[in-house]
């Protein structure tokens, strides 16, 4: 109960998957990169943590390029310098049936918005 707990704190400050049927964790941190115009690259440095319950042999993938690789795991740790412009997400993948096991993505947001907000009054309103 005190695991969930925990997890539950974990994930509101990373993205993470965490699923009850198999008791599986993939954690990414940071789960947000900030750039100053929204078609800027965003350098940044990922790091990944994941469990499993049953040993397996698993990779972490971007799109389908593998990043790192493990044999008869149930856990591990990576960390993972990037260059994302887009919203990217990462596979954490069942190496022998090709299965997903988990996603997580890291979202990219721009400080300088082309989104206004419109005024609710005009100008001229003594109101």
């Amino acid at each position: 109960m005190f695991f969930k707990y925990c997890m539950l704190v974990v994930c509101l400050l990373s993205t993470c998957f965490v699923s009850a049927a198999e008791n599986t964790v993939f954690q990414l941190t940071p789960a947000v990169c900030m750039v100053q115009n929204s078609d800027d690259v965003c350098q940044i440095k990922l790091n990944f943590e994941w469990e499993i319950e049953t040993p397996a042999n698993v990779c972490i993938l971007r799109d389908q390029t593998p990043l790192k690789c493990w044999q008869d795991a149930t856990n591990g740790n990576f960390s993972y310098k990037a260059d994302v412009q887009f919203g990217t997400v990462y596979s954490l993948v069942n190496r022998k049936s090709g299965e997903k096991i988990a996603t997580a993505k890291v979202k990219v947001q721009s400080s300088n918005s082309k989104f206004q907000r419109k005024r609710l009054r005009t100008p001229w309103s003594f109101f």
